[in-house]
């Protein structure tokens, strides 16, 4: 079971939003930064494949800025054995 977790930054003003989208999916827990709009997002998944559609969603929430993996449980047995050699997005600007 893949078990990472992430700081996800929201575009200007869209915390509320972003919080909403985070939450929205059953294999995310969401905590809130206390001092600034950054949330902690610890996601499990079933497997690789589970794991890396998971990301692709989160990464496509409209209020999300960017998404920071801070830790990824890396199975070195597995051809998926490294959560960032799937390719990340990064940071929209603008």
């Amino acid at each position: 079971m893949p078990i990472c977790s992430y700081l996800a930054v929201p575009r200007r003003g869209a915390g509320p939003e972003l919080a909403r989208g985070l939450s929205s999916f059953p294999e995310c827990q969401v905590v809130e930064a206390r001092n600034r709009e950054l949330f902690i997002v610890v996601t499990e998944t079933e497997g690789p494949e589970e794991d890396a559609a998971l990301r692709e969603r989160l990464e496509s929430l409209d209020a999300l800025e960017a998404l920071i993996l801070s830790f990824g449980d890396i199975d070195p047995d597995t051809s998926q054995g490294d959560p960032l050699g799937r390719g990340t997005r990064g940071s929209r600007g603008g």
